[in-house]
C-alpha cells in the first residue's frame, strides 16, 4: 500500500470490505499496478463488489495507459472478476518465490 500512488477502503454497511489501489510499475511509467486485498464483507455482498468496482476502473487510470499485474492461476473467483471488468490474461506462467502458475493481466486505457 505505501508503494502505491492512489489507495482506498471499500466500505459496504459501515465496515471494510476491500482495500485496493495502483502504484507505478517504474519511476516514470504510465504502466500501473492495480491490487486489491478482500475482506469477508466483499465475500458476503459480491454484487454489490461487482457493482462498485466496475466504477472505480477509471479511477485506476488516472495516471496510468496501461493496467498490469499477477493472478494466481488457482485463484477462479479473482480470474473471473478481472475477465468481467475486460482484462486480458497471457497464458500462466510460473512466478514469484515458489514458481507457481500465475496470469499476466493488462488492459490498456480505452
Amino acid at each position: 500500500m505505501h508503494l502505491s500512488d492512489q489507495a482506498w477502503a471499500g466500505l459496504l454497511d459501515g465496515r471494510i470490505a476491500c482495500l485496493f489501489g495502483v502504484g507505478p510499475a517504474a519511476l516514470l511509467s504510465r504502466v500501473g499496478v492495480p491490487w486489491l486485498v478482500g475482506a469477508e464483507a466483499m465475500v458476503r455482498h459480491p454484487c454489490a463488489f461487482l457493482r462498485r468496482s466496475r466504477a472505480c476502473l477509471a479511477s485506476l487510470f488516472a495516471d496510468y495507459d496501461v493496467l498490469t499485474n499477477f493472478v494466481d492461476a488457482r485463484n477462479d473467483a479473482a480470474i473471473r472478476w478481472l475477465g468481467w471488468l475486460g482484462f486480458q490474461f497471457d497464458d500462466p506462467a510460473p512466478y514469484g518465490p515458489d514458481r507457481m502458475p500465475f496470469y499476466r493481466f493488462e488492459m490498456r486505457r480505452r
